[in-house]
């Protein structure tokens, strides 16, 4: 499994991105990558507004799809923009945008071969230790990208001050 990672820098609030307005970035970003929306995870953050895109996808794809959004949508600001109001999705301004950054999540590498041509049942155990212990950080990374998703879609409520 491969992300590509992309952070642009919109115009507005942090409270500006609500469930709506993410889900139109991510339709936006899903089609010019060609992948499904569930694949896209953002992460809205203060700085101006921050937007963290990651998207989910098979190590194979990972070149070809950051040709294509370098290209496309992620080529300039302008670009973006574009691609966001062409969807609906009104009122953002893209005053910069990084290119994507791949980040290959690759399991550990593999035990060496045993001594002997004969495996014994020790080898078999640790072979399958090593190979659920890879699957359980599999999930590990995926449920971590999830909790962050789910964290950056909760609108942050700013408390207000009374003058």
């Amino acid at each position: 499994m491969t992300t590509l990672i992309s952070t642009f820098e919109a115009s507005g609030d942090v409270s500006d991105y609500d469930d709506a307005r993410q889900d139109g970035i991510k339709a936006v970003i899903s089609d010019a990558a060609g992948v499904p929306s569930s694949s896209i995870l953002l992460q809205i953050s203060s700085g101006s507004v921050l937007v963290t895109s990651t998207i989910l996808l098979l190590a194979d794809d990972a070149s070809s799809t950051a040709a294509t959004l370098s290209a496309g949508i992620f080529a300039s600001p302008a670009a973006l923009g574009s691609a966001l109001s062409a969807a609906g999705v009104s009122g953002v301004t893209i005053s910069a945008i990084s290119q994507p950054e791949t980040v290959s999540l690759s399991p550990p590498p593999s035990s060496p071969p045993p001594d002997s041509p004969q495996a014994s049942s020790n080898d078999v155990a640790v072979i399958a230790g090593a190979a659920g212990g890879a699957a359980g950080g599999v999930l590990v990374i995926m449920a971590v990208g999830f909790y962050i998703y789910r964290r950056s879609s909760t609108p942050k409520v700013m408390p207000s001050s009374s003058a």
